[in-house]
Parts: structure tokens; sequence; C-alpha cells
């Protein structure tokens, strides 16, 4: 994901927060959501056919969907998701901040997710803005994954069919938010607490500034 702020005086800081940069640690627990029998079936059958637990993570990612490929990032990139929220949080008191990634909706879906939610914002306006940018991706967007799954059809690009995340769907929103209650303590002040590098200081200003700004609005 990437950050760009705009200061006062029409400054501009670009950001580079590589959510997935340990692509290894998320394929690592894509492996190990399979169900046990599916993965020893899978480490056999590497014998007589390389890539076959590869291969079965990915069609158990594809079945999961939004939501699993959702919980694995926020479970195995803790650090870069860290670094997203302090560059958020820091450029913040220079003024307004635009971040984003290649679609708009998955790992920039994720940091949306958890700003809003240290802004107070409820459930169902998370679940309702990360919906929007299904509709906000047109079809010269949906166009691309066709073309790009055709192209794994063909034996080409990567071995995951992303055809099966097109859009954002609420109920990946939903699901991801459950999931996350779950694990962290019944809280996603769970999770942010789980983070060892996020500045916990510049988020308790950046609540108060929002706080302010909302007080001032009324």
């Amino acid at each position: 994901s990437s950050a760009s702020s705009m200061s006062s005086d029409d400054t501009v800081n670009f950001l580079h927060c590589p959510i997935l940069k340990d692509i290894d640690s998320f394929w690592d627990e894509a492996i190990n959501q399979l169900d046990t029998s599916t993965k020893v079936a899978a480490t056999l059958q590497t014998v007589f056919q390389g890539g076959a637990l590869d291969r079965a993570a990915a069609r158990n990612l594809e079945q999961g969907g939004h939501a699993l490929m959702y919980s694995i990032m926020l479970k195995t990139a803790k650090q870069p998701i860290a670094d997203a929220l302090n560059a958020c949080l820091q450029e913040s008191k220079r003024g307004p901040v635009i971040f984003h990634c290649q679609k708009g909706k998955d790992r920039t879906g994720l940091i949306a997710m958890l700003l809003q939610h240290l802004l107070g914002h409820d459930d169902q306006q998370i679940v309702n803005d990360y919906a929007v940018s299904e509709k906000l991706l047109g079809p010269e967007e949906m166009k691309k994954d066709e073309a790009q799954a055709q192209n794994n059809n063909n034996g080409g690009g990567t071995m995951i069919d992303w055809g099966y995340f097109r859009g954002s769907p609420a109920s990946a929103m939903v699901d991801t938010l459950e999931w996350t209650r779950q694990t962290y303590g019944g809280s996603l002040d769970g999770y942010l607490n789980s983070l060892s590098s996020l500045d916990k200081q510049e988020l308790t200003m950046f609540q108060e500034r929002y706080q302010l700004q909302e007080q001032r609005m009324k």
C-alpha cells in the first residue's frame, strides 16, 4: 500500500508500505489453513507431482475468498500494517492523507477498517464504506480480472484464480471483523494492541484531533 499527504504549503509526501512484503509468510499461513487430511494428501502427492501442496493451498484460498485472504494478511503482515498505520497517523498532522493499493479495496480496505475503528465508526459504517469500492472499480478493472483469470487457466501467471476475489462484497468485511474479534480477545483493539511497533502516542493524538474536529463542526 502507498500513502501520500499534503501540508498547508502544498508539499506532498509519498510513502510506500508494502503490506505483502513477506509473501513467504503469507503462503506458509495459507498452507497452515488446510485441514489435516487435505494437507497430508497434498504432501504425499508432492512425491509424484511437484507443487501439489501449493495448489491445494491455492484452491483452499479461493474457496475461503476475501475473508480468508484478509485474515491471513492481518496475521502475517503485522509489521507493515503497523508501518502503514503509523504513516497515516503521523502524516495526518500535516494535512489530508490518501492511502491506496493496486485495486483500492483489499489492503486498502484493511487499513481503512482499522483507521475507521480508531475514529469510532461502527461496524455498519465500516462495512458500507468497504462495499462501495466494488461500485467504483468499473468495467475496465473487471475485464483485467477476467483476463488474469484466463491467463492463469492457460498456464500463465500465478496458480491462484484471482477472479474469486473480484469486487468487495459486504459479507467479506463482516466476516473479517468477526474473525478479528474472535482471534484477538473480542475487539479490534485487541488486534491493534498486538502491533508492537504501533505508535500508541500518535494513535491517541490522532483520535484527539478527530474529536476536536468533530466538535468544531457541530
